[in-house]
């Protein structure tokens, strides 16, 4: 099939050869819904070890221990950018395949998706195209068009935020926007040629004896041996802690962010714009189905992706993330045990 005939179907009918390129986006639906699955049930097993220290009439709650995040965290994460990014290069493959013909020899490793946020080395790229013959991917040409239409340096206004500008201001912290397209070949190419993207964990701690207004609500980085709350031995001071599973975004970006909802922003990009874009000239929010069944079911892929559902894992999850609040809500208050002067002779007298 040709260019023009590639062109002239209708937005939304994927080619039967993009088919597993929808699906590669249906895994990586399941894998933002597993994540976001794990990294609620580990903060609801309450991963901080707290210990109280009794210093004559005086005490510390110091935190002990914190609970290790399982590696499936991480590994799915990584499973899931290599998902992302290989959907969009096998688009772009399928496209000059079409506009030009099998490509093979050196020139086939130069087929892939660019990504620059400056003018110039997007030039330099196509150049390097143009002389291997590549004339698919040069903006003269139509997939070509498509395929600068996309770069950050045209599109400046794509963006996916750390979090959300109202929990920004409570904290006090600022949001940090990153282009999609940055984003996603910054995790891969960390992925690939560096260090695999390890779960971090990041807690936030209030007293519920103090207002909350000029209490640090920010999620930081907490120490084995940190104290989290003081006071007179006999008073009861109640404190909540929070403990989320994060992920270190890679240069030039420096926020740490819950890596479901990282993923399920670069998901949606991927398969409303960047897939859509490359394929058809423009966005189809709605129209990639983020669920399709890929067990042993005896589908075809198309058959798959007519049956798929259309309810994305960030909204699956919401409903999931509701039903463990109400369980941690009733657990009802811990005590932490205690140490220190008479401490097997005073009891549990503190939460």
């Amino acid at each position: 099939m040709g260019a023009d005939q590639e062109s002239s179907k209708s937005p939304g009918e994927f080619p039967a050869d993009l088919e597993p390129v929808l699906l590669r986006l249906a895994r990586v639906d399941e894998l933002i819904f597993t994540i976001g699955q794990l990294c609620a049930q580990w903060s609801l097993q309450g991963p901080l070890e707290i210990e109280q220290r009794r210093d004559g009439d005086q005490f510390t709650a110091v935190l002990t221990g914190i609970r290790p995040v399982p590696p499936s965290v991480w590994l799915h994460f990584s499973e899931a950018i290599n998902h992302l990014r290989a959907a969009i290069d096998n688009t772009v493959w399928y496209l000059v395949d079409q506009a030009q013909g099998p490509v093979d020899g050196p020139a086939a490793a130069r087929v892939n998706m660019p990504i620059h946020s400056d003018a110039k080395p997007y030039k330099k790229w196509c150049d390097a195209r143009r002389k291997d013959g590549l004339h698919a991917l040069l903006p003269d040409s139509e997939v070509g068009r498509r395929i600068r239409q996309l770069q950050p340096f045209v599109d400046t206004e794509s963006a996916v935020p750390s979090k959300g500008a109202f929990i920004a201001s409570m904290q006090g912290d600022e949001v940090e926007n990153a282009h999609p397209l940055v984003l996603l070949q910054g995790y891969s190419n960390a992925d690939k040629h560096r260090a695999i993207r390890v779960a971090v964990t990041r807690s936030a701690s209030t007293r519920f004896d103090q207002p909350l207004h000029g209490q640090d609500l920010a999620f930081k980085e907490f120490q084995v041996g940190q104290v989290l709350a003081s006071g007179t031995w006999g008073e009861i001071v109640p404190i909540e802690t929070n403990t989320a599973v994060m992920v270190q975004r890679p240069d030039p970006y420096t926020a740490v962010v819950p890596p479901a909802t990282e993923l399920g922003f670069l998901h949606k990009y991927v398969s409303q714009v960047v897939v859509p874009v490359l394929t058809f000239g423009v966005e189809l929010p709605g129209v990639v189905p983020p669920q399709a069944d890929l067990t042993d079911n005896g589908m075809t892929d198309a058959e798959r992706l007519r049956a798929g559902g259309h309810e994305p894992a960030k909204d699956r999850l919401a409903q999931e993330t509701l039903r463990m609040f109400g369980e941690a809500m009733g657990k009802g208050w811990k005590v932490p045990p205690i140490s220190g002067d008479d401490a097997e002779a005073e009891g549990p007298r503190h939460a």
